[in-house]
């Protein structure tokens, strides 16, 4: 029997989730160890910096700022982690605090010691320093909005060599073969769910298909040498990495 699927459009009918993991309980405790003034050096620095706030640019200024390997680290995440948060529930530092205050009373939590009542008021003065809508954030959350805009991800890419044998009229001998290639791509559909595209391709066509590639990569080489003379920023978001590796095989 077919399973049931339902789909929905728009946004999710039910509320945000309050629950938080014990990793940004662990990270936001990192909070507590930070001075107020050196944290609002850092956010400050965040706030006005001007192009993409990627991990690799938040890994340096947090670096810059705590010189602790461990605070660093967890800065980076939690920096992050707040932002897609905000977005999602558009929550304040008070709802922050809210949901950490739930997070402690609950039984389950109380013997992991990872978060006290002295905490807690600690954070009331740091959380509102970091609960902030980067304009940094908010350029590289666009950016990847728009590499996802329009077309299917690709998820793998087959190249399938093989033969198709010619037989005699009485079928009992092979006079010949037809050497012939099957491209596949495979596609992360709307729904989450593959989708598949095939099409056999002639000697001259996988040729063709070479070259096309060939172009495009001068292409993509010369626009971005374009961007860098006019010094204009291309994201680093998983889509314009260069040499992204996808799942494929050629047999």
């Amino acid at each position: 029997m077919a399973e049931t699927v339902f789909y929905m459009r728009g946004p999710f009918p039910f509320g945000p989730e309050r629950s938080v993991p014990d990793g940004f309980i662990r990270d936001v405790k990192v909070l507590t160890g930070i001075e107020p003034n050196l944290l609002a050096s850092f956010s400050a620095d965040l706030q006005k910096y001007p192009g993409f706030l990627d991990e690799q640019v938040l890994s340096e200024v947090c670096s810059k700022y705590f010189k602790d390997k461990d605070t660093a680290e967890a800065m980076g995440r939690l920096i992050p982690f707040i932002y897609r948060r905000m977005k999602v529930t558009n929550e304040s530092a008070t709802d922050f605090l809210d949901v950490l205050k739930e997070w402690l009373s609950e039984k389950e939590n109380e013997g992991k010691n990872l978060l006290s009542t002295a905490d807690v008021s600690k954070l009331e003065t740091r959380l509102p320093i970091v609960i902030q809508r980067f304009p940094g954030l908010e350029r590289r959350s666009k950016a990847e909005t728009l590499s996802q805009a329009t077309g299917l991800p690709l998820k793998n890419i087959d190249l399938i060599c093989d033969i198709r044998p010619i037989f005699d009229q009485d079928r009992e001998r092979i006079e010949g073969f037809i050497p012939l290639t099957t491209l596949r791509l495979t596609c992360t559909g709307a729904d989450g769910l593959p989708v598949a595209f095939e099409t056999t391709l002639s000697n001259s066509d996988v040729t063709r298909l070479a070259t096309a590639a060939e172009f495009a990569v001068k292409k993509l080489r010369r626009l971005r040498e374009l961007a860098s003379a006019q010094h204009i920023a291309i994201p680093h978001i998983e889509f314009t990495e260069e040499g992204k590796k996808h799942e494929q095989s050629s047999s």
